[in-house]
């Protein structure tokens, strides 16, 4: 995005995404579900990624969190219907209609991008050169704050996946349906659309570390009584 503009990289993201829904839906084997899905993931990070990255242009400092904040509580919502309901279409109409669903909304979503998403990038690097780029990678992951952020994130995130692969076999144990499972662990998402909104109003009185050490304490907690159940 940085040497062609945020636009091309997102809509290429979107088209892409787009073209792997229906071959996941007729995939005829596991390997090409799979392969499917792989596409469905790296078109997925590119949207994600250049989204985020559109509004670090258009904000700076505080403000770009704030606005960050407001992103990721909007595509937490999708994520909180998708798992309360994943579960009820599965089950009522079979696998293959979640591939149509995504389909569909892509391709909304495609239309939408095209019509609506501007290029934010003002100053698109004339080269991208490798060694720019292991060099601007290299400043990063030598700032010691960076670290520390990265850590706490990495960590959180990590213990994310990880209950994920676990969970859905724990409920299946506790003789939970798929469309129980979808509906409890839907509260996830709950939480975290919570948690962006709540912290787009901190992060306008307290500072970034402060509000970074409040998530912190209340993960903590949470873990703490998970373990104590």
């Amino acid at each position: 995005s940085d040497r062609l503009g945020r636009r091309p990289v997102f809509l290429m993201g979107g088209t892409l995404f787009f073209a792997s829904s229906p071959i996941g839906y007729f995939a005829p084997s596991i390997i090409v579900l799979i392969l499917a899905r792989m596409a469905q993931g790296l078109s997925a990070a590119a949207l994600v990624t250049t989204g985020r990255i559109i509004a670090n242009d258009i904000f700076a400092g505080k403000d770009a969190s704030r606005a960050l904040s407001s992103v990721t509580a909007v595509q937490s919502i999708v994520p909180v219907l998708s798992l309360a309901l994943g579960g009820v279409i599965v089950e009522q109409f079979g696998w293959r209609t979640c591939f149509s669903i995504m389909a569909v909304f892509s391709a909304i979503i495609l239309v939408q991008s095209y019509a609506f998403i501007p290029e934010t990038n003002q100053n698109k690097l004339a080269h991208l050169r490798l060694t720019a780029l292991a060099e601007a990678f290299g400043t990063v992951l030598g700032s010691r704050l960076w670290q520390l952020y990265a850590f706490c994130a990495g960590l959180h995130i990590g213990m994310f996946y990880a209950m994920n692969g676990y969970m859905s076999y724990h409920f299946a144990r506790l003789g939970a349906s798929v469309t129980e499972f979808g509906f409890y662990y839907s509260t996830i998402s709950l939480g975290y659309l919570i948690g962006n909104l709540v912290n787009r109003r901190l992060v306008a009185a307290l500072s970034l570390g402060q509000c970074v050490l409040i998530g912190c304490w209340v993960t903590l907690i949470a873990i703490a009584i998970m373990w104590a159940g």
